[in-house]
C-alpha cells in the first residue's frame, strides 16, 4: 500500500492511501505455487481494475 501526503494542517498530516487486493480459493490438489499464482492473478486484475478494488480469481 502507498502512500501520498496531501497537506499538512495544524502539524497533522494527511495522507492518502487506496488498496488493491486479490484472493483465490483453494482447489483439491493445490500447491501453495498454484495458489499464488491465482491470487498474483486477481492482484493484477485489481490494479487493472482501479483503485481500492477486490478481484476473486477462481479456483481450477
Amino acid at each position: 500500500m502507498a502512500g501520498v501526503v496531501s497537506g499538512v494542517v495544524s502539524g497533522v498530516v494527511r495522507i492518502a492511501a487506496s488498496a488493491s487486493f486479490g484472493r483465490t480459493a483453494f482447489n483439491a490438489g493445490d500447491d501453495p505455487e498454484t495458489m499464488l499464482e491465482r491470487a498474483d492473478q486477481a492482484l493484477y486484475a485489481a490494479k487493472t481494475a482501479g483503485r481500492n478494488r477486490v478481484c476473486v480469481w477462481p479456483a481450477m
